[in-house]
Order: C-alpha cells, then sequence, then structure tokens
C-alpha cells in the first residue's frame, strides 16, 4: 500500500505528487525538519521552545497556529511545549500557560482534547484579567507563565 498526497498548484495549474512507499521497510524517512529557534526554560517539567510557526506549518502540520504540545500533536516531541512568538511577550506568556495547562490535563489526568482545550481557555481568560497591559520583554516569558502556573489550583 502506497500512500500519496497531490498537491495541484493554484497559480500555474501545474499537479505536484509526492509519494511515500509504506510497503518497502528500508525506505528512508524525510529528515525531521529543525524547527526550534529559542528555549526559553522549563515550565512544570516541560522545556518551553519558540518554534518557526511557518517552517512547522510547512513541514509538519498545516494547522499549527500559536502553540502545541505532545498530547495533542504527536510530532512534538514527548516533554516539549512549542510556541510562536506572537505580537508581544504578554501573548506568548499567555500562550505558553494555556498549552502547559491544556498538556498536563490531557497527559497527566486523561482529559480529552477539547474538555483540556475548554478548562485551559478559561483559564488563560483569567490571566489575561490578572495581567496588566505591560510590555514584556522575551527573557520575561517564562517566570511570568511559571508565576500564573503556580496560582493555578491544582485539580
Amino acid at each position: 500500500m502506497a500512500a500519496s498526497v497531490r498537491a495541484h498548484g493554484i497559480l500555474t495549474g501545474s499537479r505536484v505528487s509526492l509519494r511515500w512507499n509504506l510497503d518497502r521497510p528500508n525506505a528512508r524517512r524525510p529528515p525531521r525538519p529543525k524547527v526550534h529557534l529559542v528555549y526559553l526554560g522549563e515550565l512544570a517539567g516541560l522545556a518551553a521552545y519558540v518554534v518557526d510557526g511557518e517552517k512547522v506549518r510547512d513541514t509538519l502540520d498545516v494547522d499549527f497556529t500559536m502553540g502545541g504540545h505532545p498530547a495533542r500533536y504527536g510530532y512534538i516531541p514527548d516533554r516539549e511545549v512549542w510556541i510562536e512568538i506572537p505580537v508581544s511577550a504578554r501573548e506568548a506568556a499567555l500562550t505558553l500557560l494555556r498549552e502547559v495547562v491544556e498538556y498536563r490535563l490531557m497527559h497527566d489526568l486523561g482529559w480529552t482534547y477539547d474538555k483540556a482545550h475548554d478548562e485551559a481557555a478559561a483559564v488563560e481568560r483569567v490571566a489575561r484579567k490578572f495581567m496588566s497591559e505591560a510590555v514584556l520583554h522575551r527573557a520575561q516569558i517564562v517566570p511570568i507563565a511559571k508565576d500564573l502556573f503556580s496560582r493555578i489550583e491544582q485539580p
């Protein structure tokens, strides 16, 4: 059985066919793309990284947006959480908080993605009210997220 993906060129009208032969046991998989840009530190036992979101979407997952973790996205290595740097470091801290809460609920407590996602969004809404509109520096992302995470009542 061979898996194939067909992409149609929108501008040129050309058709590109990519094939990956799953039947060949010695077939080499394409190398994993290097997407990590900056190691931010550790939060709740997870290594936090800023990643190149465009490269993630181009090579791993077209739907990757803002952040992710391995309990939701199988291509993210275990014990890592990824975020894109959005407009501000404040947004990055809030995204990191949300991803870590979601991961912990799914990984540690076995929650479904939908349930964990809703709870993490509720935590983020509270954190947004708690945080001022202050401009943060990138070096403050993990410390701020750690502080916010420490204020959450653990289930």
